[in-house]
């Protein structure tokens, strides 16, 4: 998208696309605005005077390069160069979808929003035997007292590298503790801008489900904005939850064979949640 002054000088560009954030790895300490930053910095630097606006999308599941859970063999080690490239890459894609844009004086506006409820992760387990088993799981796997990241780590291996910090219990404990809790009230927004029609939430949902936003309008595909407001974990698929519902509370730590799940295991609401978000999104976007 792009924004121009009252005299046709471009003054920002928005860019929506989707994919975690974590191509800068956890080898360093400094911060980092990640790929979206890098991306920025270069669109602005070939389109001077104007300002670049990332839009995250529906990124839940999408990790940058080959960095799929269980790959160990990745060439990609988070470095700064990595991030750079990908923010490179993304921005030359802007920049040529840039200069294929019209403007207009003249665009209509509209904003439309739907209060919902997500509704709780259940778990077969209690508290009291989540807690049990995190003391286990604890004395037999450590603490990892490193402040970075050990070479050759990735976000596609550092679950079963280091089962002591994603496989210790924590998070079957904070489930059963909260399944019983109201659900969580979410605001789905709808905006539109001209042509283009954005469907903006919480959540870091899974990318079928913003693929089912989009799919709804073939003629005029929507952005998709996650990671709206305050942070409230993932929203997954509905499948992931078929494929887990009868994995105990002893198997579930287990990262070589789970931690594909991640999203879905670690997820504050239930199965039904992301068709509810979807449902919502799709009827807010349809009134505008």
């Amino acid at each position: 998208m792009c924004i121009e002054d009252d005299h046709g000088n471009p003054i920002a560009h928005l860019l929506n696309f989707a994919c975690h954030g974590v191509a800068d790895g956890g080898q360093y300490l400094e911060w980092s605005a990640d790929f979206a930053g890098e991306a920025s910095k270069e669109i602005e630097r070939v389109m001077e005077n104007s300002i670049a606006l990332y839009i995250q999308g529906a990124a839940g599941d999408i990790h940058p390069f080959d960095w799929w859970f269980g790959n160990r063999a990745s060439e990609h080690l988070h470095s700064h160069e990595d991030t750079e490239a990908m923010g490179k890459a993304l921005a030359t894609a802007t920049v040529k979808l840039a200069n294929t844009v019209t403007t207009s004086s003249n665009i209509p506006l509209g904003y439309v929003t739907d209060d919902i409820e997500l509704p709780r992760h259940q778990v077969s387990w209690s508290v009291s035997d989540a807690l049990e088993h995190r003391e286990n799981l604890i004395s037999t796997l450590g603490n990892y007292s490193g402040d970075t990241w050990l070479p050759g780590t990735t976000t596609a291996n550092a679950a079963e590298n280091h089962p002591e910090l994603y496989g210790c219990g924590n998070n079957e404990v904070n489930l059963a503790k909260n399944q019983n809790l109201p659900p969580v009230p979410v605001t789905v927004r709808g905006f539109r801008i001209g042509e283009t029609s954005i469907s903006a939430h919480a959540g870091e949902l899974f990318n079928e489900l913003g693929s089912k936003i989009k799919k709804a309008f073939p003629e005029n595909r929507p952005w998709v904005a996650s990671y709206c407001d305050h942070y409230i974990g993932y929203i997954s698929s509905r499948k992931p939850y078929e494929e887990i519902a009868n994995i105990p509370l002893t198997e579930i730590v287990n990262m070589d064979k789970y931690r594909r799940y991640y999203g879905t295991t670690t997820s504050p609401y239930n199965q039904d949640a992301g068709d509810i978000l979807v449902d919502s999104a799709v009827k807010v976007l349809k009134k505008l």
